[in-house]
């Protein structure tokens, strides 16, 4: 069957990174992976996250109202406006979610609706670094509770993905 793209699944996706570079790949002039769902819960790397689905909502040419708000000539809101279908395609993809247990339901239920049967899709994901990187443990080094941080905890989020929903192709992160 010749699918017009891959489906990628992004978790843990920070502001875009690993999603970016599916979404760099074509086939022929045409994307060959498309970001369905990437999950990211922290504010300024989900604003982040979101600009960088909107802008791939236009292909190779992007509008010069895309310059003028990095130029600070134009704010979020007047691009919401002017591109209404762009910006609401980049919400639907672009979620502004929290993985763990309390959610893990939902993301259960989000990821086989976005996945709509493909047999053939992708997941990535990048599970927080910051207990297990020496910078991270060092910034920390004197804090009480910092192996009671969830952030030791949230790989055991990915790995239940994993498990509920067996993907074909898997990338991972640290």
């Amino acid at each position: 069957m010749n699918v017009p793209y891959y489906p990628v699944i992004d978790l843990f996706a920070g502001p875009g990174g690993l999603g970016e570079g599916f979404a760099s790949v074509k086939r022929g002039k045409r994307p060959a992976f498309k970001s369905l769902a990437a999950i990211e819960r922290d504010e300024s790397a989900h604003r982040t996250l979101h600009l960088r689905h909107f802008v791939r909502e236009f292909g190779d040419v992007l509008p010069s109202e895309y310059y003028d708000y990095l130029a600070g000539n134009l704010t979020r809101e007047d691009l919401r406006q002017k591109f209404p279908y762009e910006w609401e395609a980049a919400e639907q993809s672009a979620l502004k979610l929290s993985l763990g247990e309390a959610n893990h339901d939902h993301v259960k239920s989000l990821i086989t609706k976005r996945l709509r049967g493909h047999k053939k899709w992708v997941l990535v994901g990048g599970p927080p670094c910051q207990a297990y990187s020496l910078v991270g443990r060092s910034r920390r080094a004197h804090d009480p509770n910092f192996e009671q941080d969830e952030k030791h905890f949230l790989y055991r989020e990915y790995l239940k993905i994993i498990t509920d929903h067996q993907p074909p192709i898997l990338s991972w992160r640290m």
